[in-house]
């Protein structure tokens, strides 16, 4: 019985570590000072009822690990309609890649991690 209840205290915090590495949610206010002050920004915008959207975020913390000279940030566009507005999100997810404040590329629909780490790569050494 103690094998099993620390097993389960194991899985516990295993789980709880991985949730520590979600993309931070952001406000519009908040998303602005992050784009001004930072380089490389990589913006996930989704929802909480989106299926699609949790995959991509997942995926997203696991690159932001390895990525530690770019910032990455979500955007819930249940509570940041306007600023979904203004970069013309019309689905999610759809992560937008910014560097020097300026838009670089985008995606919409949920990608591998690969294909996020070689968009990363290649806008970074440009």
């Amino acid at each position: 019985m103690k094998k099993l209840y620390a097993l389960g205290l194991v899985l516990a915090l295993t789980a709880a570590s991985h949730s520590m590495f979600a993309l931070k949610s952001v406000s519009t206010a908040e998303f602005n000072t992050v784009l001004a002050n930072n380089e490389y920004v990589v913006v996930d915008f989704y929802a909480d009822w989106c299926g699609p959207c949790k995959a991509m975020k997942s995926t997203l913390g696991q690159v932001e690990k390895e990525y530690t000279n770019v910032t990455f940030v979500a955007v819930n566009i249940d509570n940041a309609s306007a600023l979904a507005n203004k970069f013309s999100v019309r689905s999610i997810p759809t992560v937008i890649f910014f560097k020097n404040g300026k838009e670089a590329a985008r995606f919409v629909g949920s990608k591998p991690k690969s294909q996020i780490a070689n968009k990363i790569k290649s806008i970074v050494n440009k």
